[in-house]
């Protein structure tokens, strides 16, 4: 019978060194500190690894612009016609970055989240309770301009003609448009409504002059009959009489105004249609074509809608990829396509279900990441969609693990749920940002980018703190964002600054124990390179089984200074190679060890490349 020997290690008679040449693996809360990745951080705040891996501070931020009023509430993603875009308290103003003049475009709007969108050259803004139009210079509600349909034409005076474009719900308005050589003689002309509106009713008689209500015809509102003094007779054979009149109808236009989200989607070649949802219900409605692209905004067809998924869950997001319009409910997920029918000459969207148990309720977070969407949900963290061809509930993929947190370990999903939902994102630098309250949570996905089958765990993220975005926008190639509470539109910058005050930046090693977690160890010495051409300031502290040993001297590293030097002497260069710096903490009986260091220094940076530690063994635990 085979009894297994116990092996004892021998005690190493030189010291060994455990090496990180990159420790840029981001925050990983998913395991235990002493399970994750050697370049993996337990904890880390206020850093990223823009310079080819190396950790450095993130990015400053200042005071671009203040808004009159407060808190901001959207800023339209880059500049229209040279200005900044922003809705902010019940206002809507511009903001030029040049001559810094703010504007105010419109006062009495709801207090509450909008988004901007671009349709033909007309910037739009929806708040789920008002819908505005602007064109750069003034602003208006699209309700007060909006499109007018021609119900049937070649109607008889006493009735019938063709169906040709249904009621539009953003306005009681409506055109009908009748055939007076049908009935040369009629004075009596019925409309297809009645109950009018008190507006005045106008007729255009083509080829003649414009009759005018009460003196050349009356209209019996009740019945929606228009009576003429004399018989009308146009100039052409046929549509020559066109009678306008409005019926308001209750809660039509509701129906438009109640949705905040808004896509563009018009298939795989152009976005000629406005697709908007949420708010209330599972209805999703869409825009018709009037054939005047400076129209189609304000013109949603009465039918124009359809009905998706369960009626107990609202639509919470859009999102167009490739030649389909993703629709993101709180637990499913759907697409939608175009389909064109020659023979009707009719256009459908047909729809697919993707995903029947995962979905998106921080429509905030939606963004098109790697050619694939990327949405958060306050339950299973931030996901993509790994194929669109069937329903599969494999198709979803997880992309958060390392920050959704667990036990002990508090991470994105700890947050308030209110807060959640309330995330902005971009995508900005090769980077996903998802802003909850005041904390940002940053996937580099140009350091290490999603492919099918990957694990998530390898997924590199970054935690930035006092970010309060309640939306962001890219301009002039920089980013920017409108604060949660405040005007204040706040700008990214490359000093190591939030506002004039400190930036607290933090990197902790993980725990470890050199996979010989039996042996008590000594700490000799330990490495570790700086970024060169920077002002680097580093606070070091060393953590054992059973104490915390604060590092006394205080290490800062310099880039070229020209303090005491002559102009006509030296040139610009500066000093390229990195900085290598020893430290000997000298702990003895360890079995477990960590090293954090922190800088909290005004414009000063925490860099870091690599990391080397040199130990020996004592002996067994006993």
């Amino acid at each position: 019978m085979y009894v297994a020997q116990q092996v004892k290690i021998p005690k190493p008679q030189e010291p060994q060194q455990f090496r990180m040449n990159a420790i840029d693996g981001g925050l990983n809360v998913k395991y235990n500190e002493l399970l994750i990745s050697p370049n993996q951080s337990p904890y880390m705040v206020n850093l990223c690894a823009d310079d080819r891996g190396a950790l450095t501070k993130r990015p400053g931020q200042m005071v671009a612009h203040t808004f009159a009023t407060g808190p901001i509430h959207a800023v339209f993603n880059g500049l229209y016609k040279d200005k900044v875009v922003a809705a902010h308290g019940t206002k809507l103003s511009t903001w030029d970055p040049v001559t810094n003049i703010e504007t105010e475009i419109m006062t009495g709007l709801t207090d509450q989240d909008g988004r901007f969108s671009i349709f033909s050259d007309k910037l739009l803004y929806r708040n789920g309770a008002q819908y505005i139009q602007f064109d750069s210079t003034t602003a208006a509600h699209c309700k007060d301009s909006a499109y007018k349909p021609v119900l049937l034409t070649g109607r008889a005076p006493s009735g019938g003609g063709t169906a040709y474009q249904e009621f539009n719900l953003l306005t009681g308005w409506f055109e009908v448009w009748f055939t007076s050589r049908l009935a040369s003689t009629a004075t009596e002309y019925v409309l297809p409504l009645g109950n009018l509106d008190a507006d005045t009713v106008t007729i255009e008689v083509v080829g003649v002059a414009t009759p005018i209500e009460g003196t050349s015809f009356t209209v019996n509102r009740t019945t929606g009959k228009v009576t003429f003094t004399i018989a009308p007779q146009g100039t052409v054979d046929t549509n020559d009489v066109k009678i306008s009149a409005k019926a308001t109808q209750a809660g039509f236009i509701d129906k438009v105004l109640k949705h905040p989200l808004s896509e563009l989607y018009g298939g795989a070649t152009n976005d000629s249609r406005m697709f908007i949802g949420g708010g209330e219900g599972n209805i999703y409605r869409y825009t018709g074509l009037t054939g005047d692209p400076q129209k189609d905004f304000k013109y949603f067809p009465e039918n124009s809608y359809n009905r998706i998924g369960s009626d107990y869950e609202v639509i919470t997001g859009f999102k167009k990829q490739y030649g389909m319009l993703d629709i993101f409910k709180e637990n499913s997920l759907f697409n939608i396509t175009y389909q064109y029918d020659s023979t009707s000459g009719k256009s459908t969207f047909p729809v697919k279900s993707m995903n029947a148990q995962i979905g998106c309720n921080m429509p905030g977070g939606i963004q098109i990441i790697q050619d694939a969407p990327v949405f958060p949900h306050t339950q299973y963290g931030v996901n993509t969609i790994q194929s669109t061809v069937l329903e599969n509930e494999k198709n979803i993929k997880p992309l958060s693990a390392n920050i959704d947190g667990a036990t002990f370990r508090p991470g994105l999903l700890n947050e308030a749920k209110a807060d959640l939902q309330k995330a902005s994102s971009i995508d900005f630098g090769g980077k996903y940002w998802l802003c909850v309250g005041s904390k940002c949570w940053v996937w580099d996905y140009k350091l290490q980018g999603y492919a099918p089958g990957m694990a998530d765990d390898m997924l590199k993220w970054f935690y930035y703190e006092n970010i309060n975005a309640s939306c962001f926008a890219i301009i002039d190639r920089e980013l920017y964002y409108g604060d949660r509470l405040s005007g204040k539109l706040v700008k990214f910058i490359e000093n190591y600054n939030d506002f004039g005050l400190p930036i607290k930046a933090v990197w902790r090693s993980k725990v470890f124990n050199f996979d010989l977690a039996e042996w008590e160890k000594t700490v000799q010495k330990i490495w570790f390179e700086t970024r060169a051409g920077n002002n680097t300031t580093l606070n070091m502290k060393f953590i054992t089984d059973s104490d915390t040993q604060i590092d006394s001297e205080f290490i800062k590293t310099k880039s070229y200074s020209y303090k005491g030097y002559s102009y006509l002497a030296y040139s610009y260069a500066i000093y390229t190679f990195a900085v290598t710096i020893m430290k000997e903490p000298k702990l003895s009986k360890i079995i477990r060890f960590q090293v954090e260091f922190s800088n909290d220094e005004l414009n000063s940076n925490l860099s870091l490349m690599s990391l080397i530690i040199k130990y020996s063994l004592d002996g067994e635990t006993k």
